[in-house]
C-alpha cells in the first residue's frame, strides 16, 4: 500500500512477494511512504449463476 503526499492510498495486489517488494522500494525511493501487507486470498463458492 502506498500513501501519497496528498494522503491518498494506492492499494494493488501482487502474486508474488518480490513483486510487491520492488513495487515498495520503487514508491520509497519517489518519496513516499509504503508498506507491503501480506494477505490470503480465498475463493468464495456458490456465487450467482
Amino acid at each position: 500500500m502506498v500513501e501519497t503526499a496528498a494522503g491518498h492510498h494506492r492499494r494493488r495486489v501482487y502474486l508474488a512477494l518480490d513483486s510487491a517488494q520492488r513495487a515498495a522500494d520503487r514508491a520509497i525511493m519517489a518519496g513516499h511512504s509504503a508498506h507491503v501487507i501480506l494477505c490470503q486470498l480465498t475463493p468464495v463458492s456458490g456465487g450467482a449463476s
